[in-house]
């Protein structure tokens, strides 16, 4: 082939590329909308200078499957979808400069009822998205403050917020509310939202809801403060419930959330926690609620009796891998009631530090009660409220200190970790859970044995025997050799080498490398036959796990104990302030390069940036 048709070949390609491209962007119809001056419901949306200038508009021009861009603003409207395959995306920004969902990096779009009327409804149609919306002010006297879904089918709710929406009278979900169909929700804020009767902030009765990233709080209802589920398929996880109020006066509640007959949507991997009822202020499962509760962290919520109540003909809920602590009652047990006929199953279950006028756990005669594997401590007036309860399920629920990570910061989740010695590891039994509260393997057979088993509670303790070095010695350290490596991800270590006397044999700043940390020795320190403490602590970080090991040279020896401390950024010499003696540190070794104690900021160099973060933070105490 001569080069003249070799390009003739090549232009020929390139216009077939350009019309083949052309066909599949033009497979998806777009409808842009913009408050800009140009803007007008009589344009055809078909580009930012020809957008439409309500999303209304753009609704009432749609046909068929459609994307509806919507640039950045607050939009007085009570939109209905009806039509299949619409979606709508808000972030836009206002300069009209963004030609792909991608591209979004505008500030809010916001749908606002205005406070008379519902932003969104969702009719009966399949395939709806709703993207980067924030809705409001919505007020309705019926279902749906906010959003309503009405038997939508594959129906997704991404990355928005819903605020300030109420329903009246006899209707449900102060926030959103689904009946029927079957809708996602993923990385959905729901606050401040009321409903005058179950689910102020979600409300849902048979749909199949896949819920995960959710943060419900400072809602209300009657029952449900948090979230109302009725009948219903599907899951709830990773999401947040808190600061929500259940008002009623009867057994049903459900401060942060009410199920109802709920057979198979699983809550898995959550938090729940400040929230209030009468009863129930965590769960309420009431009549034929048998579904699987696992993982969850269930904390700091106040009832006038049960964090936790089971109660109703047939409801038979599975609790398995919960940590239910530091929970309070001012009437009846503070953590678990079982009452009128229900039952339920416990495994692996913690049940720990619960305070009120009763023991933790409680039932009524002609309950039921399947448990085994759990563990139990601190909780004010004991852990059964039967003394016959106690004798017969002393084996099921251990009196045992679970010995939490650090429960001086009680909000952080975090502090509910098991530490190495606590003795919930490897001692719950299995299940089909694969993964624990944070999404870490589970089971971790962290003590050598034959089986795996999983650990109690909702955290995995995640040292696994058989992955990690059993021994670490100190063999080689005074010859600046590595000795140890451990899975840390902070940019900066701090290792301070002390013997049994707490004299300082080596201190030096290191980053991790595939070969492990060196240990640089003070002075001409030898090789100690002793034991030796190390502590490590990191920079980049607010909290960093200091872990101590018992290290007789050169018998190796394991992992004996570790705690929780805090870091101050600025704090250069540790001392847990900032002060002068950090400013020196800086200015020491100032603009010097290389791992030292004055790289605050962990660019490996001593310079200004380092001498601002003391000066930001000096004199502070305690956490920044």
């Amino acid at each position: 082939m001569n080069s003249r048709n070799f390009c003739n070949v090549l232009h020929w390609l390139a216009l077939a590329t350009m019309v083949f491209t052309s066909a599949a962007v033009g497979a998806v119809n777009v409808i842009r909308v913009s408050q800009a001056q140009t803007s007008n419901d009589g344009n055809s949306g078909g580009s930012w200078a020809a957008a439409k200038r309500t999303v209304g508009g753009a609704l009432a021009a749609v046909s068929g499957p459609t994307q509806i861009w919507i640039q950045e603003g607050t939009y007085f409207e009570s939109l209905t979808i009806s039509t299949a395959g619409v979606e709508l995306y808000g972030g836009f920004k206002k300069d009209g400069s963004e030609t792909s969902l991608g591209q979004r990096s505008g500030g809010a779009t916001v749908i606002d009822g205005g406070g008379l009327y519902q932003p969104i409804r969702v009719d009966s149609c399949d395939g709806t998205v709703l993207d980067r919306l924030t809705v409001q002010n919505g007020t309705i006297n019926w279902h749906g403050g906010g959003i309503y879904l009405y038997s939508a089918t594959n129906a997704v709710i991404r990355n928005c917020t819903v605020t300030n929406c109420t329903t009246t009278a006899s209707g449900n979900g102060g926030g959103i509310s689904i009946t029927n169909g079957s809708t996602t929700l993923d990385s959905v804020t729901i606050r401040k939202c009321l409903s005058a009767a179950i689910g102020g902030g979600l409300y849902e009765v048979g749909a199949v809801v896949n819920a995960s990233k959710l943060d419900v709080e400072n809602c209300k209802a009657v029952k449900g403060g948090g979230i109302g589920l009725r009948s219903g398929d599907g899951l709830i996880s990773g999401s947040t419930i808190r600061n929500n109020v259940a008002t009623s006066t009867t057994t049903e509640g459900g401060g942060g959330i009410y199920m109802y007959g709920v057979q198979r949507l699983n809550i898995i991997q959550n938090i729940i926690t400040s929230n209030q009822a009468n009863f129930g202020a965590a769960l309420d499962c009431y009549y034929y609620t048998s579904n699987t509760i696992a993982n969850n962290l269930i904390t700091q919520n106040v009832a006038g009796t049960g964090a936790i109540t089971v109660h109703g003909y047939a409801s038979a809920a599975y609790f398995v891998n919960n940590t239910v602590s530091d929970n309070r009652s001012t009437v009846g047990v503070s953590a678990l009631s079982i009452f009128d006929s229900a039952s339920a199953v416990l495994r692996n279950e913690l049940y720990t530090y619960n305070s009120g006028p009763k023991a933790a756990i409680g039932r009524n005669a002609g309950t039921g009660f399947n448990v085994g594997y759990c563990s139990a401590w601190a909780n004010t007036n004991g852990t059964f409220d039967d003394p016959a309860d106690a004798d017969n399920f002393k084996w099921s629920v251990l009196e045992e200190d679970p010995m939490y990570l650090n429960r001086v910061y009680l909000s952080d989740p975090v502090s509910f970790q098991l530490t190495p010695d606590s003795p919930g590891r490897d001692y719950g039994m299995n299940n089909n859970l694969a993964s624990d509260f944070a999404g870490a393997m589970r089971p971790v057979n962290s003590r050598g044995w034959t089986i795996k088993y999983a650990d109690k509670g909702a955290y995995e303790y995640q040292t696994d025997y058989q992955n990690v070095p059993q021994f670490v010695t100190m063999q080689g350290w005074w010859n600046n050799k590595p000795n140890l490596v451990l899975d840390q991800s902070a940019a900066k270590l701090h290792f301070r080498v002390f013997d049994a006397n707490n004299v300082l044999l080596a201190d030096t700043w290191a980053p991790q490398s595939s070969n492990g940390f060196y240990l640089v020795p003070l002075g001409n320190s030898a090789p100690v036959q002793t034991p030796v403490k190390i502590l490590i602590s990191a920079k980049g970080y607010l909290t960093a796990k200091v872990v101590m090991y018992n290290l007789p040279n050169p018998v190796p020896c394991q992992l004996s104990t570790g705690q929780d401390v805090e870091l101050i950024p600025g704090d250069a010499d540790g001392d847990n302030q900032v002060g002068l003696l950090d400013l020196n540190v800086v200015f020491v070794s100032f603009f010097q390069t290389g791992d030292l104690p004055g790289d605050i900021d962990g660019d490996r160099q001593v310079g200004a940036e380092d001498f601002n973060l003391v000066m930001l933070n000096f004199m502070s105490i305690g956490e920044n």
